[in-house]
């Protein structure tokens, strides 16, 4: 009888010893997948914030389109600060602001001299068809700056000048600051806007220019 007891006992033990074992290796287990719960859910790594950043950069644009396909656009450039690095391209040009057909030569020459005595680059047409003796002024990548050159129009009394939506491509002098504008920058580009009355200055993303 005693030696049934002592096997029970014995029995006993070695079973309570593997569910105290079994019970670590559950605990051990839930810990490391916690642990890893952890770090999957950190934030996105440093270098992938600084990616999205770069892309997302604004970048300071002033550019202005040449109505005249062959015109020299060094004429234009020789105005620009050589501070500036200066680059052409062709873009799409959304808007165009122009005089409608005048009721003859005369009247046509009239508004030139109005206009080229304020300053502005103007291109009058004299080809026969329904757009004669109109003058063209300018082309424009969004409506704003449109409106804005509309704006310096009204101001010389020249207010019958239309603005229409017509997309088409144009060859374009542009300067492109990749940081905010210093004093110096808005200084010559503030300069180069009085120069080139039909000029644009915008701010967008760099990966859209």
């Amino acid at each position: 009888m005693r030696l049934i007891l002592i096997i029970l006992i014995i029995i006993n033990f070695v079973l309570a010893t593997f569910i105290i074992i079994g019970e670590d290796d559950h605990d051990s287990i839930i810990n490391n997948l916690d642990s890893s719960t952890k770090e999957n859910n950190q934030p996105a790594a440093k270098g992938n914030l600084q990616i999205k950043e770069k892309i997302e950069q604004s970048c300071w644009v002033w550019s202005v389109f040449l109505l005249d396909s062959n015109e020299d656009y060094k004429k234009w450039a020789s105005k620009i600060n050589p501070m500036f690095e200066i680059k052409t391209d062709n873009s799409t040009a959304k808007w165009w602001v122009y005089l409608p057909p005048q009721r003859s030569l005369d009247a046509m020459t009239e508004k030139l001299v109005l206009l080229e005595s304020n300053g502005f680059k103007v291109y009058p047409n004299t080809t026969p068809g329904k757009m004669r003796w109109s003058i063209s002024m300018g082309r424009f990548s969004e409506e704003s700056g449109a409106r804005q050159f509309i704006v310096k129009l009204k101001k010389i009394g020249l207010h019958s000048a239309v603005l229409n939506k017509d997309t088409r491509n144009f060859k374009r002098i542009f300067i492109e600051i990749m940081t905010p504008p210093t004093e110096i920058d808005s200084f010559e580009l503030n300069r180069l806007k009085d120069i080139h009355l039909s000029s644009e200055f915008q701010k967008i993303r760099c990966d859209e220019i």
